[in-house]
């Protein structure tokens, strides 16, 4: 008997020590992360246009999903700000911050309902943050009502406020949800600062069309319609989805919902905290073949398919191709409503039907598909694996990759994705045809083009620099189109008119929408495509990935997390450490990197390098704060040269070869003017200016 007692006694220690262990590891998972977040100053010089046309020859040189029901019950859709991903801080209540990887969410310590409440919320936003699948958020929630909180929910639906039934329209060939440009402008207007608002101003968006492979092996597929706000656009919100096994049969039903309630807001206004603003869709920022799909009109191969001009093009070689460079006559929104062009059209377009929308000026090039994807892509495919003059020596193509691959450790944080050899061409994102065309091409290849190819890439760089750059537009706009009419002559001279895609051609009409929009930034789809991005991270299996997308979404709209009362404004040092180098006598505090409005800097050998408003250029080698002042420790390069000379000198724009190192000395960051961004090749340091 007294055996027994005992081993039941062991038994329950045991059980007592396994729940204390539980609880201790439950509490060390629950770790929350913050992500961190990234102007210009280029001095003025006299730039030489390029007067003469004449090339020169130097060739010498899983959740279990509860079904849908497809009944006319409406969802509410949730306006409050959901912020997690884009702050700094969690809730000052129940998330202490030292840095930005301290962060932790921590346990209530009582059971009342306030602190139950705060708890649930913070525990939603942790799930959502994450993506944690229903199925281990209830095996969670289990353990946490049976050892901490009995109050919380027993379901991760219940917690995250996952809506239970779906409106879900069906538009041949697959199904439609919309939440409606409201709701999205709503949360736009709630993540932005609203001091620049006024009845006067108004309410603009750009508006983004787009289809969207699920997988690679099925045609399944996604056509979101996401909206941004003008002048504010790395902040996008979706109005609504198309998902089937093919585009939508009939666009002007998938385009429905959005044009009606576009209409209605044209009309009435969008009224936001009880005033009524005007309200206006300022472009239509879309790819050529989605914007020949919504606006009805002939795709890119087609003859008469450039959309701002009456261009027709030539076959030549198996291709439709648009050598004409002069005298092109623009289309207007008056004709292109009366199809005066009837061979430009392929039916009526239900976005006419939108008040004051300009058919033509409205849908402006998109810098993305334009320009980084079509005529960078271009280049350099007809370097790597085109037809002879113009395709490079295998030798060339190898020592390109190879100056690619050296520069991967001086790539800026900023940048998503680091340089990679040119055998990967075929593969390569958007961002790294950007890359190459700003930054390290025309370092590189100084010493591998022949003069006339170079000074015709150089052309491209110089505009597109130019046009990304609101300083410099407003100065060099007129020479920027002079440029681009250079690149598009002098390409038919090298590489063959037959090589004037649709994409070539129109390089000569950008300019013209960069004087409407402004900076390439402004109208272009790199904010859309990063959010397009996580609609794959929403679908968690092959069934009904619609349904799964809204859910989604919903439930992130639904969670709200307070930002921290101490957050201050930029700039914000962060990582401390005691390791130097320091000038001169007292207490300062050390960091490693100072994050600023749209850039990083940082100790590392991408991310330390600035110009100061004198347009000296400074290596940093310490952050450093005293007195609540932040100042910057370096040197500065002694030596500055140019880059290129034609068709303008690079220190015009901004960019220089620098070397010698001067003795180290103390800035206060007040003084810097821009980051900028290093390309090293043959052991000479070329700096550009950061311009994303």
């Amino acid at each position: 008997m007294a055996s027994k007692r005992k081993r039941n006694s062991v038994c329950a220690s045991r059980s007592q020590y396994r729940i204390a262990r539980t609880r201790t590891d439950l509490a060390d998972e629950m770790i929350s992360y913050d992500v961190p977040q990234v102007a210009d100053n280029i001095p003025n010089s006299d730039l030489d246009v390029p007067n003469s046309l004449a090339i020169i020859d130097d060739i010498s040189n899983v959740e279990p999903l509860h079904s849908v029901v497809d009944d006319s019950i409406d969802v509410e859709v949730h306006s409050d700000e959901f912020s997690l991903f884009s702050s700094d801080t969690e809730s000052n209540n129940n998330v202490r911050d030292s840095s930005p990887e301290s962060s932790t969410f921590n346990f209530p310590t009582t059971t009342n309902d306030h602190a139950s409440e705060n708890f649930q919320s913070h525990l939603a936003c942790w799930a959502i943050k994450f993506n944690i699948p229903h199925v281990a958020l209830n095996a969670l929630l289990l353990l946490l009502k049976m050892f901490f909180d009995a109050t919380l929910p027993s379901n991760a639906r219940t917690l995250l406020d996952t809506p239970r039934q779906l409106h879900i329209k069906t538009i041949e060939p697959g199904q439609y949800f919309h939440i409606g440009i409201i709701k999205a402008v709503t949360k736009l207007l709630a993540k932005n600062n609203l001091a620049h608002l006024t009845p006067a101003s108004g309410i603009k968006i750009c508006v983004n069309i787009d289809g969207l492979p699920i997988a690679k092996s099925s045609s399944n597929q996604l056509w979101p319609i996401l909206c941004n706000l003008q002048g504010n656009v790395n902040n996008v919100e979706l109005i609504g989805v198309y998902q089937g096994f093919d585009k939508p049969k009939e666009p002007n039903i998938f385009l429905n919902d959005f044009v009606q309630e576009a209409i209605f807001l044209t009309n009435n206004g969008f009224t936001f905290n009880g005033k009524i603003f005007p309200f206006e869709i300022a472009a239509f920022v879309c790819d050529a073949p989605a914007k020949a799909f919504i606006k009805k009109t002939k795709g890119h191969a087609g003859y008469s398919s450039c959309t701002k001009c009456y261009t027709v093009g030539n076959f030549v070689e198996n291709r439709v191709c648009f050598p004409q460079i002069a005298n092109l006559k623009h289309r207007t929104n008056q004709e292109f409503r009366n199809k005066v062009d009837e061979d430009h059209h392929t039916g009526t377009t239900i976005l006419e039907s939108i008040p004051g929308l300009n058919m033509i000026a409205a849908f402006p090039l998109d810098y993305m598909h334009l320009i980084c994807l079509g005529v960078m892509r271009k280049l350099l495919l007809m370097w790597v694996t085109g037809k002879p003059p113009t395709k490079l020596q295998h030798i060339k193509v190898q020592n390109i990759s190879q100056a690619l691959i050296k520069q991967r450790p001086f790539s800026p944080c900023e940048f998503a994705r680091k340089p990679r050899s040119l055998y990967e061409v075929n593969r390569f994102k958007a961002t790294e045809y950007r890359q190459f065309l700003l930054y390290t091409g025309p370092v590189i290849l100084r010493s591998i083009l022949s003069l006339d190819m170079y000074t015709n890439f150089l052309s491209l760089h110089i505009a597109t620099l130019i046009l990304s750059n609101t300083k410099l537009l407003s100065h060099f706009g007129d020479y920027s189109d002079s440029l681009l009419k250079y690149f598009v002559k002098t390409f038919i001279l090298i590489y063959g008119e037959q090589n004037v895609s649709h994409n070539i051609h129109n390089l000569l009409h950008i300019f013209a929408d960069s004087k409407q929009f402004g900076v390439l930034q402004n109208f272009c789809s790199f904010p859309f495509e990063n959010y397009l991005q996580s609609f794959k991270r929403m679908i968690r299996k092959g069934d009904k990935p619609l349904s799964q997308i809204i859910k989604r979404k919903f439930e992130q709209d639904s969670c709200v997390i307070v930002e921290n009362s101490f957050c201050c404004g930029y700039p914000i040092p962060s990582m401390e450490h005691n390791n130097g180098p320091l000038i001169g006598n007292g207490v300062l505090t050390q960091y490693k990197q100072i994050q600023f409005q749209n850039y990083t800097l940082k100790l590392s050998m991408g991310d330390n390098c600035c110009c100061l408003n004198d347009g000296n250029v400074i290596c940093i080698k310490n952050f450093v704060s005293k007195d609540d002042e932040l100042f910057i420790i370096g040197f500065k390069y002694m030596e500055r040269s140019e880059v290129y000379l034609k068709p303008c000198k690079s220190s015009s724009l901004g960019i220089y070869f620098v070397s010698g190192e001067g003795s180290l000395n103390i800035w206060n960051i007040k003084n810097i003017s821009n980051k900028l961004v290093k390309v090293i090749v043959n052991d000479k340091i070329a700096v550009f200016p950061f311009l994303h």
